[in-house]
């Protein structure tokens, strides 16, 4: 199960509609990623990784999907293949926390 850090839940509850934040957070904590274990830096890029594809605009020339559908689709992936989540938020390489504080978001302590 997946411990969801008060920056993350935060910012989900201010992007999502109030009953599909409950939902999302709910359905983010009671999922397990592969490899990463309950409150490693791991599991904290996941979440993040979630959470910047469901703020960033969507770079296309068709209409952009809610925030709901964004966080489906990101959630379902970091389920199927965490990597490919986090090749897609920007967060795959080694300077991964300098991506996020770019975009303004919180960079969890690293131990």
């Amino acid at each position: 199960m997946a411990q969801v850090s008060p920056y993350v839940r935060s910012r989900l509850s201010e992007v999502l509609p109030s009953e599909a934040a409950v939902e999302a957070l709910s359905r983010l904590e009671t999922t397990s990623f592969p490899l990463a274990g309950p409150g490693s830096e791991l599991e904290s890029r996941i979440c993040l990784g979630i959470l910047k594809v469901v703020c960033d605009s969507w770079d296309s020339i068709w209409v952009e999907p809610s925030s709901i559908e964004k966080f489906d689709d990101a959630l379902e992936l970091a389920k199927l293949d965490w990597r490919d989540l986090l090749v897609s938020a920007g967060l795959a390489d080694a300077d991964w926390p300098e991506v996020l504080r770019r975009a303004g978001y919180e960079v969890p302590e690293i131990r």
